[in-house]
């Protein structure tokens, strides 16, 4: 993903994958609410994320079935 694909999946539900710790985490499961070139901002378990574009290693659209 980059910054392009993020900003036109807002408000898709995605699973996120981090190549080091933040906040506690190396996953976020939830949806994407914003992101421009330094953050993506994802909401996740109530509470909304601001990841560093750096952190990110691995990032899927996690369709609702």
């Amino acid at each position: 993903f980059g910054v392009e694909d993020f900003q036109r999946f807002v408000g898709e539900r995605i699973k996120m994958t981090l190549s080091a710790e933040f906040e506690s985490r190396r996953r976020l499961k939830g949806v994407l609410v914003g992101a421009d070139d330094a953050t993506v901002s994802v909401l996740a378990d109530g509470q909304q994320y601001d990841v560093p574009v750096g952190l990110v290693s691995k990032t899927n659209l996690d369709p609702e079935l």
